[in-house]
């Protein structure tokens, strides 16, 4: 069980009913809530398409209640934290890709660090590795993943992001790798939006697990700056207290201590 098996594609389908990728989104259990996260923006996508994620054999319709932080005046460019989520009927994991799972909140690191020397990772689908062949009835889509130092208070203000509610990191293009660690000839970062964000800590909250925790979404590639732009994870939090009352009673998020990372 890895952290990768909570991220999912999302796909649409053109008029032609060729699959195209729309953007990332990954698992996450509030229980007895489940839901799959990503960025607003990708959900606005539902206006052209059907969103689809990938099923045990074949794509299935992403059903659920779409909720999403609001666009002002219906301009979602405007919205700076552009976090979405889609609240999944009962039985629905049971009809995705085989091994998938659903983060729990411990996986959760609220209030991450917003600058150096801390390091994220962004783990998401570019749309440049996503391979349809429609003869042979195959869809193929590659993650990828970058991990990068914060900047610096200057480039949070020159791209309109808050260190309270935002995780911006430098961005080298020639440096991002394949899920199996291996440098990839660069890609776009178009579709990546609505993955998670990981930073590494000292896992002492959860011993018998991996030592990352989930501390945003993505949401956007600044390519003027050299930066890749997250939602911090509490954005997303306050959107599911907001739809399930019930859940208001706090969860169990992680405390786990961020590790400093010196740059390389």
């Amino acid at each position: 069980m890895t952290f990768r098996q909570i991220v999912l594609p999302l796909y649409g389908v053109s008029d032609e009913g060729k699959p195209f990728a729309v953007g990332t989104g990954f698992l996450m259990e509030f229980p007895p809530a489940k839901i799959l996260v990503t960025a607003a923006h990708v959900l606005d996508e539902r206006q052209h398409s059907v969103l689809y994620v990938p099923g045990r054999s074949a794509l299935i319709e992403l059903q659920g209640s779409y909720h999403s932080t609001p666009a002002p005046d219906g301009n979602r460019q405007a919205d700076k934290i552009d976090v979405g989520l889609v609240n999944l009927p009962s039985g629905f994991d049971e009809e995705l890709k085989a091994g998938s799972w659903f983060a729990l909140p411990q996986m959760l690191l609220p209030s991450a660090p917003a600058l150096a020397p801390y390091h994220y990772t962004f783990f998401g689908y570019p749309h440049t590795a996503t391979e349809t062949d429609l003869k042979a009835r195959r869809l193929a889509s590659a993650a990828d993943m970058y991990t990068g130092v914060c900047h610096g208070e200057k480039i949070y203000q020159a791209i309109g992001a808050d260190m309270a509610t935002h995780i911006a990191i430098e961005f080298d293009s020639k440096r991002v790798r394949n899920q199996s660690g291996q440098v990839v000839v660069p890609k776009s970062r178009e579709g990546t939006s609505g993955g998670p964000v990981f930073i590494a800590t000292d896992g002492l909250d959860l011993p018998n697990f991996p030592n990352l925790r989930i501390a945003g979404i993505i949401i956007e590639h600044h390519s003027a700056h050299r930066s890749l732009l997250a939602t911090k994870i509490d954005s997303l939090l306050t959107l599911v207290a907001a739809l399930h009352p019930c859940l208001a009673r706090p969860f169990p998020y992680s405390y786990a201590t961020p590790l400093r990372k010196t740059k390389s």
